[in-house]
């Protein structure tokens, strides 16, 4: 098992798939507080963080076969920590719109959201993507703006809203 810990994270990956747990648990330990790290900037409630955290080794153990080493594991578990972020997220604002739908029409629920510090752009880029539920693609083309440009604008935005509301 000694020398198990100086292998590479690539080699380490292949030795998994083929059914040596050791290398999992070197692999978990380097990266566990990394992902952790990671998911703690994503999301914000302490036991969504841990089912988060536990849904991206599942995959990891779910798709060890499907591993090439051509690519550096950390760019790997990277990924699927981002796409299982992503999903959970998604999944949560999924469950927010099924509590508007079943709200009772005498239950109002006020949420300001002042933008009136923010540039044109950025309001509309605000509004279109959060009010009007558009991705980044849709609103890129409604603006005439790249892709890039307008995730560039909505982060910028964002981050002013946050500045302001603390």
């Amino acid at each position: 098992m000694k020398e198990i810990f100086n292998l590479s994270d690539e080699k380490l990956m292949n030795l998994y798939a083929e059914g040596e747990y050791d290398a999992f648990e070197v692999l978990y330990k380097r990266y566990k507080a990394k992902i952790y790290s990671y998911i703690n900037r994503k999301v914000f409630d302490s036991d969504m963080r841990e089912e988060v955290f536990q849904n991206i080794f599942m995959k990891l153990h779910k798709t060890r076969g499907l591993y090439n080493d051509d690519f550096l594991f950390a760019q790997w578990i990277y990924t699927i920590a981002r796409t299982s972020v992503l999903d959970f997220l998604k999944k949560r604002k999924i469950e927010t719109v099924e509590f508007f739908e079943i709200a009772s029409d005498n239950e109002t629920l006020d949420v300001e959201i002042d933008l009136s510090s923010l540039s044109q752009k950025e309001k509309s880029v605000i509004e279109l993507k959060y009010f009007s539920d558009q991705d980044y693609e849709e609103i890129a083309k409604q603006l005439n703006l790249t892709n890039s440009n307008v995730r560039k604008i909505a982060s910028r935005a964002i981050t002013a809203l946050r500045k302001k509301k603390v």
